[in-house]
């Protein structure tokens, strides 16, 4: 395979009921065969919203996820893992999205403290 890349990733669950989503961050790396469309992510560090360290379902601190790449474009990268597709949408900031999705809390602007005083 081609050059290997860290990588950092947020994990939203989004929990049915009356109840918080939940927001795990993983760190690894990627490694990407554009001759064959292959990516391989190695996550190689997970916590969840805590900060509690996860393991992977086997147990072990590693999780591999192999995707065939169908198409790479600007904003948008579709990718097959067995029977299943993903897609992945480009957004404008991380830290906005996750505001959205209420995982992150907003930050109050810095001349809004000075305004209320």
């Amino acid at each position: 395979m081609g050059k290997t890349n860290k990588l950092e990733a947020n994990e939203v669950l989004r929990v049915f009921g009356p109840f918080p989503s939940i927001c795990n961050r993983l760190s690894g790396t990627y490694d990407f065969d554009a001759s064959k469309g292959r990516l391989r992510v190695v996550y190689s560090e997970m916590f969840d919203g805590l900060g509690k360290q996860l393991a992977a379902k086997d147990g072990s601190t590693q999780r591999v996820v192999d995707l065939t790449v169908k198409y790479a474009g600007p904003r948008v990268l579709v990718a097959a893992s067995g029977p299943s597709v993903l897609v992945f949408e480009k957004i404008p900031s991380i830290r906005e999205e996750l505001v959205r999705l209420r995982v992150l809390n907003p930050e109050p602007e810095p001349d809004a403290e000075s305004k209320t005083k």
